[in-house]
């Protein structure tokens, strides 16, 4: 007999009833959404955290952007921008191709046509566009600019030089900004962005003709003027995009950084960025142009914008030479200079295009050798007034390995620094490796002499100055040649067998010198750390890789001996670079990082 099954009271169709489902959470719990783990949202526990034996939190608190969102987030708005304004600055250049008038806003021409131009281009572009064959010029004008570069001076150079082709020197022919427009027009900021430069930056870095910037701001000035009272709205920047690109740069390595912003997102740098974009677009050629580059390139260095600053140095070596300035180069693209002062200005630029590029590359340790590595021949600048003035000097030029007892001002100083520690790379990575073990010891010690000797003469000038501030520059490059020609006979396994006792000799001496730098770089930190009323805008990024250097040898001390000394040295200088230099320059926090990572501090 059979059993039977009887349904359960209540189910009239004599049906189980499916269990009821547990209860669940509405969102994966923390630790899952942090792992990226599917999670069964399992009250009060995951299967996954209960397994793991940890607290399951189910609590719904948006997470705070970490720094690396906020700077993608804000890079993203701005490229957003970027757009909108290119979009703007197309649809404006096309409109004045076309002939259409250009409404106020968006971009602003560098040449409005012609109305018999405006009526061929307008035709032309009808007939272009009925035959489908405008691809070339439609790409020209989807970036705003043409480009007019006489490519002979690079495809048969011979012959453009004799004199068979005429090759004139290409004009600037972009778009500006509004942005950039505006602020150029803008009678107080245009006045304080020259009065700010040549009150900081310039002490330094005195490649820019103050004579030529004063007698451009009274054009600019008057020119607005009569444009306010004519009404005229927004009428075009006569002066080329080389110069506006000049007068922006001298605003951009003239600001400070924000706080909780990278400097490689500041607004003024990517304006700075795009129009060096368009300059170079359009093939312009122009000393204006190569002097902005050299001061975005400072701005680079000096906040660690890598590899951005080591590529701008190089393009601006390239440039120069392209121009026809430097040492060695059969380019004649720029005007023969008419007065001295023009002469002055072009000897004085490449001089800071050589020192751009070598100070980016020492701490790299790319001893890269220039191939326009100026000889000893090459003419020093003229001193500071006469330059200023631009009144030609009384006294003959005089030559970069001429005697240093000779006065000859801060930037010539500078410059023969350069020489210096080009001698110095040569010795270690040129033609002087192949001398003999003692001539090697022997050229050492002359470079050291000579640096030694050059030092003291800018300490002591510095000390009988009004404005010590403009050889700090000279002095810490001086300070980084003895850094890099005593360091690798102070501890590098040598291959030298002829004479020991001159190698030990020399490695006593090369110890001894960069004990005594870094005892004056410390020393140096401990001014910085004094002096209340420093004017840290006017001091050069350079400095920090000589206080990085002295901090090195500082810590070795410390680690091989415990001494006392340089363990308050290290504070002093980790005080200067953190709480002093780096309200001016974000590369002095990037060297405490280094530091703090080798825990040397």
């Amino acid at each position: 007999m059979s059993a039977i099954s009887y349904p359960p009271i209540g189910d009239p169709n004599g049906m189980h009833d499916p269990p009821p489902e547990p209860p669940k959470a509405n969102q994966a719990c923390a630790t899952c959404r942090k792992q990226k783990r599917r999670c069964d949202k399992a009250l009060p526990s995951c299967a996954l955290c209960s397994r793991m034996n940890r607290h399951c939190d189910y609590t719904d608190i948006s997470s705070t952007p970490t720094a690396d969102e906020f700077r993608e987030n804000r890079r993203i708005v701005q490229e957003l921008e970027r757009q909108v304004q290119e979009s703007n600055r197309e649809m404006a250049h096309l409109k004045s191709m076309l002939g259409v008038p250009i409404m106020q806003g968006g971009y602003i021409g560098g040449n409005l046509p012609s109305p018999q131009a405006a009526y061929a281009t307008t035709s032309s572009a009808s007939v272009m566009a009925q035959q489908a064959q405008g691809y070339a010029i439609q790409e020209s004008l989807s970036r705003g600019t043409v480009n007019e570069f006489p490519s002979i001076l690079f495809l048969d150079g011979n012959a453009s030089q004799n004199g068979r082709v005429r090759v004139l020197p290409p004009k600037p022919n972009c778009e500006l900004p509004l942005d950039v427009a505006e602020l150029l027009r803008d009678e107080a900021s245009l006045a304080s962005i020259i009065g700010v430069y040549f009150a900081t930056v310039y002490r330094w870095l005195p490649i820019v003709s103050r004579k030529r910037i004063e007698m451009l701001q009274t054009e600019i000035q008057r020119f607005e003027k009569q444009r306010m009272e004519m009404n005229l709205g927004n009428t075009l920047w006569a002066w080329g995009a080389d110069t506006a690109y000049l007068l922006l740069c001298m605003k951009l390595i003239c600001s400070k950084p924000e706080d909780g912003l990278d400097p490689r997102l500041a607004p003024i740098y990517l304006s700075a960025q795009r129009l060096h974009s368009l300059v170079e677009d359009t093939g312009t050629a122009s000393l204006s142009a190569l002097q902005a580059a050299l001061l975005k390139t400072w701005y680079e260095y000096g906040h660690g914008i890598y590899p951005a600053a080591y590529m701008s140095a190089g393009w601006c070596e390239r440039y120069g030479i392209m121009l026809g300035i430097g040492g060695n180069t059969s380019y004649e693209i720029l005007p023969q200079v008419e007065v001295w002062s023009e002469q002055e200005e072009r000897r004085r630029t490449w001089w800071g295009v050589l020192i751009t590029d070598r100070v980016i590359k020492i701490g790299s340790q790319a001893h890269v050798l220039n191939a326009q590595e100026p000889n000893g021949d090459a003419q020093l600048p003229a001193p500071g007034k006469a330059w200023d003035e631009g009144d030609a000097p009384q006294d003959v030029a005089r030559p970069v390995s001429s005697d240093v007892d000779n006065h000859v001002g801060p930037f010539a100083r500078l410059c023969e620094v350069y020489f210096v520690l080009g001698r110095v790379f040569n010795h270690h990575y040129g033609s002087n490796a192949l001398l003999s073990d003692t001539q090697r010891l022997e050229v050492a010690s002359q470079l050291y002499q000579a640096s030694s000797t050059l030092g003291k003469h800018i300490f002591d000038e510095a000390l009988n100055s009004n404005d010590h501030l403009t050889y700090t520059t000279a002095l810490a490059l001086n300070y980084d040649t003895i850094y890099a020609l005593c360091e690798p006979y102070s501890f590098r396994p040598t291959k030298l067998d002829s004479d020991s006792d001159l190698l030990a000799g020399m490695q006593i001496q090369a110890i001894d010198g960069l004990k005594t730098v870094s005892d004056q770089v410390a020393e140096f930190a401990n001014e910085i750390n004094r002096a209340v009323d420093l004017d840290l805008d006017g001091i050069s990024p350079i400095v920090m890789h000589s206080l990085y250097m002295a901090a090195k040898h500082h810590a070795w001390l410390t680690k091989d001996g415990g001494d006392e000394n340089s363990q308050m040295a290290l504070q002093a200088i980790r005080d200067a670079l953190l709480n002093r230099l780096n309200t001016r320059w974000r590369s002095a926090e990037a060297y405490v990082k280094i530091f703090d990572a080798a825990h040397y501090f």
